[in-house]
């Protein structure tokens, strides 16, 4: 039987978008969450997966953009910056958009999921604001 399993993260990320038109061109920041769904086939015990286990391949992700500035590596006026400073940062190599950032993070997760086994599917779903979101699904 196909079961649903879900947790959710949340961290503080600054990031800007120099090509865009508006307002999101200037620095700015969010208070991000993720919702994590994992669809698997419950061993003998009844768990799809540990919920520590989930914690164990998501927090380092999550900590690595914890009160950091996610920087394009092609906005080279904030990343100087940023370096010559020695503020914390990620360095990306797309705009920094939700959907980007979701993807991102998929790209991330998806090997360490599919290494439990019985993973067969991955939603993850990244939340800029409260009702504004990007979600991306991959079959493991």
């Amino acid at each position: 039987m196909l079961t649903r399993v879900s947790k959710e993260f949340h961290w503080e990320m600054s990031h800007r978008l120099p090509r865009h038109a508006g307002l999101c061109k200037n620095i700015h920041g969010h208070t991000y969450r993720l919702r994590l769904d994992l669809f698997g086939t419950p061993d003998e015990c009844g768990i799809v997966v540990d919920f520590f286990d989930i914690d164990r391949i998501m927090r380092p992700i999550i900590d690595r953009l914890d009160h950091a500035f996610l920087c394009e590596k092609s906005d080279t006026l904030i990343l100087d910056f940023l370096q010559a400073n020695n503020f914390k940062c990620e360095i990306f190599d797309a705009p920094t958009t939700s959907e980007n950032i979701v993807v991102y993070l998929a790209d991330l997760a998806e090997p360490k999921f599919r290494a439990l086994g019985n993973i067969s599917r991955m939603t993850i779903r990244v939340y800029e604001t409260i009702g504004v979101f990007a979600e991306i699904t991959r079959e493991i």
